[in-house]
Order: C-alpha cells, then structure tokens, then sequence
C-alpha cells in the first residue's frame, strides 16, 4: 500500500487494466477525488480524504459502474481497504455502451467560466453518484459526448469485511441517467435520459 496519511485503498480486477479504469470518492454525487488503478497491480488508493462517508464509484469502459456506499474514513490516519490482490473487485461486463451528447452553451458567454456535463445515476435504494463527466467544449460552441454503460450499475452499502460479492445489480436504473450542467454563477440544469436502445442528445443553454 502506497504511504499517505490516510484514505481508502482496494484493488480492481487485473482483467480491468487497459479500459481506462477510474475509481472516485463521491459525496453527494459530487466528485472530490479521482485516480486510476495501478497499471500493473490493480491497486488504487484515494489519499488524504477529510474525515467522513464516501460513495466509492468504480467506471471502466464496456463495463457496468459498480458503486460501493458510505465507506468511512474514520480519522486523519486511518486506512479502510475494500479488496485485496486476491479478491479483487470486478465490473460487470455491460451489454453495448451508447452516448449522449449536445452542447452545454453559457448565455451570457464568459471567457473565465467552463461547462461541466456530467451523467449522474440514482434510485430510491442507492446514493446519487456521478458517472462520467465531461467539460463542454467551448472552443467547438459547447460540444460535448459522454459514453455510457447501459448495463445495470452493481451496489452494496460497505460494512466491516466488505467483499465484491455483495454488489447486486440495480435493474430498474440500467441505462437510465439524469443529464447534468452547471457552472459557477448559472443555474444547473438536468434532465433524465434513458439510452436503453438509442443515443440520446440533450443541449443546454446555462443563465445566471
């Protein structure tokens, strides 16, 4: 395990390794560390998180997201571990993955604010997590496209001795998202698409 002061560490499936794994920690949806897996081992570790509950959001391309809930960080040195080499977490192959995409436009433009397009994912069982996120390409008037899993998103509420075998997967959310923009000084906007059998497109237009 790397040296920090403290975190959460775990290891993926080394099967995973190569489809642009990402494992965040998440509050709320909203994203406050993000990193890869090591390319070798598999090993993760989301470091120096402040003290609290955190969804643990695992992605991977071709693969369903798999979302491990209130894992606590209980001290300034403590470490919880989710998975070992020997029993690493795997996603769930998904079955076709499809996008979304559009333009997120500033009205009025600013030259110091960005875009964010992310794909958040809920039920009344599961935290709202965000699934991928994008910044609207401002020099391409706003474009964005985000790819999404249609596969059902695998969850599990950590307790003590959690094992990826707890995941069980949420059907009744499977390819269904709430489209999200925001940036600083506009009002977000988000809308739920279900991308099941098509890409869908959603654009947006953001005020103050």
């Amino acid at each position: 395990m790397p040296f920090a002061l403290n975190g959460i560490d775990g290891f993926v499936d080394k099967c995973l390794l190569g489809s642009e794994v990402l494992v965040t920690a998440q509050q709320a949806g909203v994203v406050k560390q993000t990193t890869a897996p090591n390319a070798t081992s598999g090993e993760f570790f989301l470091t120096r998180l402040p003290i609290g509950t955190y969804d643990v959001v695992m992605t991977a391309n071709g693969r369903s997201t798999a979302v491990i809930g209130a894992v606590p960080v209980s001290s300034n040195t403590s470490v919880t571990v989710l998975s070992s080499s020997l029993l690493p977490t795997n996603l769930p192959a998904s079955p076709a993955n499809r996008s979304v995409s559009g333009a997120a436009i500033l009205s009025p433009i600013s030259a110091s604010v960005d875009a964010y397009v992310a794909a958040k994912q809920s039920s009344g069982s599961t935290p709202t997590v965000t699934v991928k996120s994008v910044t609207a390409n401002e020099l391409n008037q706003g474009a964005y496209t985000i790819t999404l899993p249609t596969g059902a998103p695998v969850f599990s509420p950590y307790v003590i001795g959690w094992a990826s075998t707890s995941l069980l997967a949420q059907t009744s959310i499977a390819a269904k998202y709430n489209i999200e923009a925001s940036a600083v000084g506009y009002q977000t906007q988000s809308y739920s698409k279900d991308i099941t059998t098509l890409n869908a497109t959603q654009s947006f237009t953001l005020v103050p």
